[in-house]
């Protein structure tokens, strides 16, 4: 009886020895991804502000990003024409 009993007492402390490790884990992993995020946060906070204070997170060269995307021989504007 009383081997009976140390082994339920072993196997109720290694369960809870488990779910401390699981917890901790998690507390780690959490941690971990707060730091990160902070880190992310921190580099974009940095970039260039729009014109309505939207930050502006442009990965491409700064020549390539102010080529011309249509020349001057091409118009953007069309005339309207309603259809009836």
């Amino acid at each position: 009886m009383v081997f009976l009993l140390k082994f339920i007492l072993f196997i109720f402390l290694a369960g809870v020895f488990a779910l401390v490790l699981f917890a901790v884990r998690i507390y780690l992993t959490i941690r971990k991804a707060k730091q990160q995020f902070r880190e992310r946060q921190q580099d974009f906070s940095d970039a260039p502000q729009g014109e309505y204070g939207e930050r502006i997170t442009d990965t491409k060269a700064r020549e390539r990003s102010q080529k011309k995307i249509i020349a001057d021989d091409e118009g953007e504007y069309v005339d309207f024409v309603e259809e009836n």
